[in-house]
């Protein structure tokens, strides 16, 4: 048999720059009305220089080949954004209505320009790509809370609307001091994704019991155009998510709560891009189309107790995820060509345990430590018979807080994950680092000066080993976690806390991730 052998060497940097400003008021129009609106602007630029060397050794007679790649990347984006809040209370009541709306509009464009020894045109980039981007969204929503004696129900209707237009003009080098189009990059993709949403949750208090059920009702219609392929990707499916649970209070600050939530995770809008991206030419990456959302199913049996000064918390859980949302990658024996493509997967069934220790030190500070071991069954045998089989995982996590005096307080974290085996690929323990931070607030609490530090022992990387039939990897990448900063704030007037994570709760979903949807907004 013949071995390839390909090493590749990269590094590079990432310089980031923002300017962002926001102006807002909230008006108490009576007693029971408040209207709020706010809007803001964030200009950001980035410059990303990369360094890449690639060698292929070749079994006799092939000649080995050496690939020296420098890659510059220079985008910039401006983001408006707004939102108008709406708050109704009640005289002698606890009811409450909220109404919201927000807007988010992005454009960026990003130049990258490729040079190589192998096309070597001086000071002239081999390839140059433009890629101009639109990303807009939308949410609108209302949610209205009614109490009774000794429960309350909660409504709402929730409306998202999120559009991504992004147009990729890629050109190479014609040797004359012109550039042509080139059709192996040159790729533009229109998505756009509305979700309506609709929820109720009854909460309440019997006896020595709380429980709360809840259901969670979304129709969602996505259209995906691809330029390119002139393929068009239309989806509209209705899911029901319930949710709920039941906790038993008993004497001596002992709690037991059992619960059940589904939920779901929608794929990233570039994993349904059906473009095929040739950057590097030994390792491509396809969209898929046709990748659905996976739908998650939570079970949790959870123990709380307190002894003295300390707090301990034991849960154990069950989790089964169906049409799983994974990387998988593809060897080509004949061309050498490793492809990467996000796939659905049958199912996973995640089962664990997981312990919380909370120790307070005086009353200025406290340690908590978990410890989550886990067992993950993996089946994906609709893509791969290699696909499948079993794990034992776990990780451990370790903070502390400390407050030195009234305006000093300081933070300690650091967290450990083993060594983690799937059916074809392998990934080392990994300490994930170690963060700490020193904060001091003055002029009453309005300003505070804060010093931080990620990663102190420069320890937070990944090391992945990957093998199949045909194809063995070994990688790792680390990007410059030892960090330090020093920040300063200030806050203007008063702010209600509890208000500000609802309102954020309710901002778009930005571009590129999925959602988890559980009962509420």
């Amino acid at each position: 048999s013949k071995t390839y052998t390909l090493q590749t060497t990269s590094s590079g940097q990432q310089k980031n720059m923002f300017h962002t400003g926001k102006l807002g008021f909230e008006s108490y129009i009576n007693n029971y009305n408040t209207l709020g609106i706010s809007g803001g602007y964030t200009s950001r630029s980035e410059d990303h220089p990369e360094y890449t060397t690639s060698l292929t050794n070749n079994p006799d007679p092939l000649p080995d080949n050496s690939i020296i790649r420098n890659n510059t990347s220079d985008e910039k984006s401006g983001t408006w954004d707004g939102t108008l809040d709406y708050k109704r209370t009640f005289k002698d009541s606890k009811k409450e209505f909220t109404a919201s709306s927000s807007y988010s509009y992005n454009k960026s464009k990003e130049t990258k320009n490729n040079k190589d020894n192998i096309n070597d045109y001086g000071d002239n980039p081999y390839q140059r790509n433009i890629n101009n981007r639109k990303f807009t969204a939308f949410t609108l929503q209302t949610d209205y809370v009614h109490p009774f004696s000794k429960s309350k129900l909660e409504s709402g209707l929730k409306a998202s609307i999120r559009i991504n237009d992004e147009d990729v003009n890629a050109t190479i080098y014609n040797g004359n001091g012109g550039y042509i189009n080139d059709t192996r990059y040159t790729d533009r993709f229109i998505y756009e994704e509305d979700i309506f949403a609709a929820y109720a949750l009854y909460s309440g208090k019997f006896k020595r019991f709380d429980y709360s059920a809840g259901l969670r009702a979304e129709q969602t219609i996505s259209d995906g155009d691809s330029k390119t392929t002139s393929l068009q990707i239309k989806r509209n499916y209705l899911g029901f998510f319930p949710s709920a649970s039941l906790k038993y209070n008993w004497k001596g600050s002992n709690e037991l709560q059992l619960s059940y939530s589904r939920r779901t995770n929608r794929p990233r809008i570039q994993s349904l891009n059906p473009f095929t991206d040739y950057s590097d030419s030994l390792n491509i990456r396809t969209g898929n189309p046709y990748l659905l959302p996976e739908y998650i199913h939570s079970l949790e049996l959870a123990y709380m107790k307190t002894l003295d000064n300390l707090s301990l918390s034991g849960t154990v859980y069950y989790r089964h995820i169906d049409d799983v949302i994974s990387r998988y990658r593809s060897f080509d024996a004949l061309t050498g060509v490793n492809r990467m493509m996000i796939v659905n997967l049958n199912t996973a069934d995640n089962i664990g345990v997981e312990t919380v220790v909370r120790y307070p030190i005086g009353k200025a500070g406290n340690v908590m430590w978990s410890f989550n071991i886990f067992q993950n069954t993996l089946n994906g045998e609709n893509v791969s018979a290699d696909l499948q089989g079993s794990n034992t995982n776990w990780n451990t996590r370790l903070t502390a807080n400390y407050r030195f005096s009234k305006d000093w307080s300081f933070q300690l974290n650091g967290m450990y994950s083993a060594p983690d085996k799937q059916p074809t690929r392998t990934m080392k323990g990994m300490m994930t680092g170690v963060d700490a931070g020193l904060k001091y607030e003055f002029m009453k609490g309005k300003s505070s000066l804060n010093f931080n530090v990620t990663d102190i022992f420069n320890t937070r990387k990944f090391d992945i080993h990957i093998e199949q039939d045909f194809y063995v990897y070994d990688g790792i990448r680390k990007r410059e976690s030892r960090v330090a900063m020093l920040t300063f704030n200030y806050r203007f007037g008063t702010q209600d806390t509890a208000a500000q994570r609802k309102k954020n709760q309710r901002n778009p979903v930005q571009e590129g991730g999925g959602e988890n949807n559980d009962i509420g907004f």
